[in-house]
């Protein structure tokens, strides 16, 4: 077989795998067309391969083959980060990421070789693009299920954490180090090749794939958090509006009781005005009567506890920023949906429109809700606001949080989960100033009901 032909299949044992991944596992996140998709992948081939070609058969420098390597990643960085959901930060780290899997097979393929015989190859060898497209069918699953389980997971959970700003450094230092110090070619090796490349492969490969299962990991566990104290703020929420339910109820009763064991001393008071025909006393009586027991009329928006404490807080919440809040709430005491997850939905849009309104320099603040049923099983629930300033939205279309630079808004990602646990549409819309959420739900029949429809 020809030099030239070993050269080309070695190139392709290169970059197939990488596309390979990149295809298999990404595919679902193109945010265009997939026929520009196609497009963008087949211009960008032909310079993968050439920059291949150059960086195994040009006798340069490892500095420059360096520049040559990063600059064949940094044109694959845009073109991905172009096509796909993902952030500049996310497809660096993504990119030099399967170039480093596929750099470490290629240092694996060596390593084999040299412990049978003792020598490092020369990258024209037969023999060594056979163990290549062995070893590369050996760790192409394990590869692919690093990427598939734990890595995808980690990249779409976390799209705009700030984390991501300095994690894609890692990977590029060690593609840095590798060109330049743990690559077969490199002048190590050249004058003490029996006491170097005895170790320095394997650590290399096992730091490496450690190093990127732990940030992934890291990755999860921080999102987890940033999940679960959004979880633990919304149980607040949920316990001090039920709090305030209760003390309202506990306010009621005890004017109930009030009213009536002083009832019998106003009864006493009228018969003897009565019996003494004392018009003018009676309605001094009544004037004083009406004074003392003023109309106060019972705050029900809904006839459901659990989710009329909710309004009621948010409105207390509202009325305190100096918020106008107008609410039209016309469903039943039960709903198709179960409570926590409506309260979840609640809290979280209501919560964000409160915050959104304390942050206007304006008066003119406002909240609208409507809740209605359109169907014995459909919720439309839609929310509007005023809101003053920016509002962020990431290249996948997702709002970002206002509170924190940067992050995707978790409450809202919480509303859509729930959304789509529901079968539900959603829609955002934000102009004039005002942010507005509209939701269809779609639940289920709840036990009772569906024992009752029983024949």
């Amino acid at each position: 077989m020809t030099t030239t032909a070993i050269y080309i299949i070695n190139i392709l044992l290169f970059i197939i795998p990488c596309f390979l991944l990149l295809a298999l596992i990404f595919w679902d996140r193109q945010k265009i067309s997939y026929v520009k998709v196609a497009i963008g992948i087949s211009v960008y081939l032909p310079i993968c391969f050439l920059g291949t070609v150059l960086y195994y058969m040009w006798g340069a420098s490892t500095i420059l083959q360096s520049l040559l390597s990063l600059t064949t990643a940094v044109i694959g960085v845009a073109l991905f980060s172009f096509l796909m959901r993902y952030s500049i930060w996310q497809s660096i780290f993504l990119i030099i990421l399967v170039k480093c899997y596929t750099e470490s097979v290629n240092l694996l393929t060596y390593y084999v070789y040299f412990l049978f015989t003792r020598s490092i190859p020369e990258a024209t060898q037969e023999p060594l693009f056979i163990l290549a497209f062995f070893l590369t069918l050996l760790t192409f699953p394990l590869m692919y299920r690093f990427c598939s389980r734990l890595l995808k997971p980690a990249l779409d959970c976390s799209f705009s954490l700030t984390t991501w700003r300095v994690l894609w450094v890692i990977p590029l230092l060690n593609n840095v180090i590798y060109t330049l110090i743990i690559t077969p070619s490199a002048p190590i090796y050249t004058t003490a090749a029996d006491s170097a490349f005895y170790f320095l492969p394997p650590l290399w490969i096992i730091l490496t794939f450690t190093t990127f299962f732990l940030l992934a990991r890291t990755i999860m566990a921080i999102t987890q958090n940033l999940t679960l104290q959004q979880k633990l703020q919304l149980s607040e929420i949920q316990v001090t509006a039920q709090q305030k339910q209760n003390e309202l109820l506990k306010s009621s009763i005890e004017e109930t009781g009030r009213i009536r064991h002083d009832i019998r001393h106003h009864f006493l008071a009228l018969r003897n005005l009565v019996n003494n025909q004392d018009i003018t006393g009676l309605e001094k009586y009544f004037e004083e009567l009406s004074a003392s027991y003023p109309d106060r009329p019972s705050i029900i928006y809904c006839d459901n506890s659990t989710v009329n404490a909710f309004l009621c807080y948010f409105r207390d919440l509202a009325a305190h920023a100096g918020v106008d809040m107008t609410l039209s709430i016309g469903v039943p005491e039960t709903f198709p949906i179960p409570e926590a997850d409506l309260c979840i939905i609640l809290g979280n849009l209501l919560e964000n429109a409160v915050e959104a309104c304390k942050r206007m320099k304006s008066e003119q603040r406002f909240i609208r809700l409507k809740m209605t049923m359109s169907s014995p099983l459909t919720m439309i629930i839609i929310i509007e606001n005023s809101y003053e300033g920016d509002i962020h939205i990431a290249p996948d279309g997702n709002y970002l949080s206002s509170k924190t630079t940067g992050r995707r808004g978790i409450g809202i990602s919480s509303v859509l989960n729930i959304t789509e646990k529901y079968n539900g549409i959603p829609r955002f819309e934000h102009r004039n100033n005002t942010f507005k959420v509209s939701l269809l739900l779609n639940g289920q029949k709840n036990k009772a009901d569906k024992s009752a429809s029983a024949p």
